[in-house]
């Protein structure tokens, strides 16, 4: 009897490698859009940069770079941490 994607995701370890899956995709997916915007922009990126930049899978920081690269000067400027008490 065949089992059924339903069925599957019953299964916690199952549902839990589907959902780590979806969550890298989604990540590989932020990454590719934040150096196309960085492209567009006409910012170069190193390959050093886009090494960071693939490789991370936080969301948080992607997102963070995204909306840094949307007015940043260098891709260093996304990198950079914001010093706590600054405006």
């Amino acid at each position: 009897m065949p089992v059924t994607f339903e069925q599957l995701m019953e299964v916690p370890y199952v549902r839990r490698y589907i959902e780590l899956g979806a969550a890298l995709a989604e990540a590989r997916g932020m990454a590719n859009a934040l150096i196309r915007v960085l492209n567009e922009r006409g910012l170069s990126v190193s390959p050093e940069a886009e090494e960071r930049i693939r490789s991370c899978t936080d969301h948080e920081t992607l997102e963070n770079w995204i909306g840094k690269a949307l007015k940043a000067d260098s891709v260093d400027e996304l990198f950079e941490e914001v010093e706590e008490g600054a405006a």
